[in-house]
């Protein structure tokens, strides 16, 4: 298998219902504003490194970086900037998370 060439997209539902919303928008500017609205944490992010450091289980936003990077949104490793991959990208992203009540 190639690197890379398997990925598993899983929906779980409790009670009926989806319990994790997500919303995703491009944003004109070449940053990423996450948004954690059950515990309500935002925040912007202008480094690469900031992303790539999705190892705090204490960082409200290290599972929105790690699915950023998880997904190829976002490389693990190289030498551009957060700003060049945006800009190749067409603009910057805005990812909101929010538990719902089950």
């Amino acid at each position: 298998m190639e690197q890379g060439g398997l990925v598993l997209n899983a929906a779980i539902r409790l009670r009926g219902k989806y319990p994790v919303k997500v919303i995703l928008r491009r944003l004109d500017q070449p940053v990423i504003e996450f948004a954690s609205e059950d515990v309500g944490a935002f925040g912007t992010v202008t480094d690469i490194d900031d992303v790539r450091n999705c190892n705090d289980p204490f960082d409200p936003f290290a599972l929105h970086k790690a699915s950023l990077i998880a997904c190829g949104v976002i490389p693990l490793e190289g030498e551009e900037g957060l700003e060049e991959v945006l800009t190749r990208l067409g603009g910057g992203i805005y990812l909101s998370t929010q538990v719902e009540g089950v």
